[in-house]
């Protein structure tokens, strides 16, 4: 029956699919020494994006494991997944088993490819492998992401009793099942929360697609981990590198990550991610998928006058709770969205927010998936038009049909980014004259939503500035007047939209609204506290 219908091959060609439509094909390469090596690549090479190597471990293929952060990235990198040797399609005749080697046939394989600098993510085995890589061409890989991947470990740690699993073949044995029963003792070691009462046909046909092939290599490979390995055998990387661990892994024990961090030094960080085993991909896939997102994307195009966490948008909000005196405070942190607090304060107080239609994504961003995931949007933009993609031919905002125009003026054309700002001067004062509220405050967010993309992207290397460091001031000190008259909701749009724009044009310095955004922050923190007073008052 598993043979006639497969539902872990059927999976497999979704996930092929799934692949393709995202922008990726399958490739073959021929390494001219008995290795062949297969890859998903970009169907386009872009070279404005930097690559970036997705590296599995053991287990299902590395669609399987990657499937599901594909959209985060694809956007923002040009992405490779490979299949290391003895796993899906790729194979060598050498007699190597090192994760060196493997290291060297993926570097040969993104040269093949025209890659010559890149980024890495590597997934338990795929992290040996990533780490070795980083060691030997340091030139050539910019960032180090190491998930759950014991590097440090070492051959005595197997005698001393480190590991549930001490044998190397009975590690093989779970980490190759070839039995349901082992599939099940696998899947209790790899998750924190295993699922229980899984049919055996089922893992069965798991068993058939993706354990049956290069048994015998895979245990070599396995071997060549732990032979003769001691700590201080292993390099020191300089890359700046992420170390995400499952709290619970029962594979590669939590020590390994902090022994791992303390080996690298200040170039390390670790992430320890509560309630996740050592699937954590997979277990835990969106927090994986905002660590990620958070060192590769953010830290590379951050200014450093924004925080890491304020750039994603998830502030963690603390507040006093018992008591009035500093001293006797206890401190509660809510680790969400602004959107979600607000929703959860109405929620305390008794009451329901007005409802409001809202929107997708904002108008003007990046319409890509992987774009900053701000607060929830609880006001139509159907109305707002978002900027025209070429700068050099951006209309100005129109009132709708029926509606009295707000500004006096507008232009058909605006012929260079930097002339754009001096337009708003002019649209900002001119606003107020002779229209009721609405409407007014419906001119304001045409004008922010259209205007604030472009004025973030205007000296981002594609023209020189034109206004002097008091027409700056002056622009931005109307922004945010502007943006202060309104709704709460108007301003957090307003707000995501310029923090996402000027985050991501890394060499812009300009409309610098932090002050504004610091204010607005702290007003929603306020209201926040001031539900929660009224709650816990009752």
């Amino acid at each position: 029956m598993a043979r006639c219908l497969s539902l872990t091959g059927s999976a497999d060609f979704l996930y092929k699919s799934f692949f393709s439509y995202s922008g990726l094909r399958s490739t073959k390469t021929d390494l001219q020494d008995g290795t062949v090596m297969h890859c998903w690549v970009p169907k386009s090479h872009k070279a404005s994006k930097p690559s970036l190597l997705l590296v599995h471990g053991f287990g299902a293929n590395a669609m399987w494991q990657y499937g599901d952060l594909l959209h985060h990235l694809m956007p923002r990198y040009n992405i490779y997944v490979p299949d290391l040797l003895f796993f899906g399609e790729s194979w060598t005749q050498r007699p190597d088993r090192s994760e060196a080697f493997q290291a060297r046939c993926l570097m040969r394989l993104m040269e093949a490819h025209g890659v010559r600098r890149l980024s890495l993510v590597g997934i338990s085995y795929g992290g040996f492998v990533s780490y070795s890589m980083a060691a030997q061409f340091p030139e050539a890989v910019e960032k180090v992401v190491l998930c759950c991947s014991g590097v440090c470990l070492e051959e005595k740690d197997l005698r001393e009793g480190f590991f549930e699993v001490a044998d190397l073949d009975e590690v093989a044995g779970i980490l190759m099942p070839q039995t349901p029963e082992k599939l099940r003792e696998l899947i209790k070691f790899a998750f924190a929360n295993p699922v229980n009462g899984v049919p055996s046909c089922f893992l069965s046909d798991y068993i058939d697609v993706f354990c049956t092939e290069f048994i015998t290599q895979k245990k070599e490979l396995i071997r060549a981990l732990t032979a003769d390995r001691k700590l201080d055998k292993i390099p020191k990387i300089e890359q700046p590198t992420l170390i995400l661990w499952g709290e619970q892994d029962k594979i590669f024990p939590l020590e390994l990550g902090y022994r791992l961090q303390r080996h690298i030094g200040d170039n390390a960080k670790i992430e320890v991610i509560k309630n996740a085993g050592h699937a954590l991909n997979i277990e835990k896939p969106r927090e994986f998928a905002k660590h990620l997102k958070e060192f590769l994307i953010e830290t590379s195009s951050t200014p450093r006058s924004i925080s890491s966490s304020a750039l994603s948008l998830g502030w963690s909000w603390s507040w006093n709770s018992s008591s009035n005196s500093d001293s006797n405070s206890s401190t509660t942190t809510y680790p969400y969205s602004l959107s979600y607090l607000r929703q959860k304060s109405f929620f305390w107080a008794g009451t329901s927010p007005s409802p409001s239609p809202s929107t997708s994504q904002i108008p003007g961003s990046d319409p890509s998936p992987a774009q900053i995931q701000g607060p929830s949007r609880s006001l139509s933009t159907s109305q707002i038009p978002g900027p025209d993609p070429s700068p050099c031919q951006i209309q100005g905002p129109s009132p709708s049909p029926g509606q009295t125009s707000g500004p006096s003026q507008s232009p058909s054309k605006i012929s260079s980014p930097s002339q754009s700002p001096t337009f708003l001067i002019r649209q900002a004062k001119e606003l107020g004259k002779g229209e009721d509220e609405q409407k007014i405050r419906a001119t304001k967010m045409k004008m922010l939503m259209s205007w604030l993309p472009l004025l973030c992207s205007a000296n981002n290397g594609t023209d020189a500035p034109v206004l002097s460091m008091v027409e700056r001031a002056e622009v931005e000190r109307i922004l945010e007047e502007v943006i202060w008259t309104l709704a709460e909701e108007e301003q957090e749009m307003v707000l995501s939209l310029w923090l996402h724009h000027f985050t991501y044009c890394s060499s812009s310095d300009w409309p610098n609204l932090r002050s504004c955004y610091t204010r607005w922050c702290n007003a929603s923190r306020a209201t926040l506290l001031k539900h929660h007073t009224l709650h816990t008052s009752y």
